[in-house]
């Protein structure tokens, strides 16, 4: 379930519809809060969008949740 919402955050960062894609990753951040591939897509569009301190939160969320991917 949360696959398809992931998959269409990635999308919709790619085509630019960061605000969609910010909504797509949430939806996977409520289903489960501990995919840390979900923090990343959050924190790759934040940065997009010049909101760094947001960015930096959803990037230490997913050190923290895969301590050793980082």
């Amino acid at each position: 379930k949360s696959g398809a919402w992931y998959n269409k955050g990635i999308v919709l960062g790619k085509l630019g519809k960061f605000n969609e894609g910010i909504k797509a990753f949430d939806k996977v951040i409520e289903i489960n809060p501990l995919n840390p591939d979900a923090w990343i897509g959050k924190g790759d569009i934040l940065v997009k969008l010049n909101k760094s301190y947001e960015a930096i939160k959803a990037s230490d969320k997913a050190i923290e949740l895969n301590p050793h991917d980082s």
